[in-house]
């Protein structure tokens, strides 16, 4: 199984002075879980208990990423079961979405392109600025 480091990830993302939002209560992530039918992945749970997202961070100087908390991926229009929008680039310029019971692939909501093979890759790709390139 593929591994993940919430806590190196959150430290990382401290380290270029982007704001976090509090970490999600249990009761957030028992929503999402029942809203992915009971089997949320246990990655997203992890990130979850570390942080619920963060605001328009400017990692290639024009280009924003935001990754949402919970209560705004699932009230968020492009949310429609299994796929679960959780961040965007370049504020809405491009949506990104995923299963949160599966660990990926994450997807460009409008074109269903691959943006990261897995959850975890995402996160990888996002932190090494990489996030638009295929491996």
């Amino acid at each position: 199984m593929e591994v993940i480091d919430p806590q190196a990830i959150r430290d990382s993302l401290l380290a270029r002075d982007v704001t976090l939002n509090p970490p999600a209560t249990e009761d957030v992530i028992a929503e999402l879980n029942s809203w992915a039918g009971g089997r949320l992945h246990p990655h997203v749970a992890q990130m979850l208990r570390e942080f619920d997202g963060f605001s328009d961070w400017d990692y290639e100087g024009k280009s924003f990423v935001s990754v949402w908390p919970v209560e705004k991926a699932l009230s968020d229009d492009w949310t429609r079961q299994p796929l679960l929008a959780f961040s965007d680039w370049s504020i809405n310029a491009m949506i990104f979405g995923f299963d949160p019971s599966s660990n990926g692939p994450i997807i460009s909501i409008e074109d269903a392109s691959v943006v990261a093979p897995t959850y975890a890759e995402f996160w990888l790709r996002l932190l090494s600025d990489s996030l638009f390139q295929t491996k």
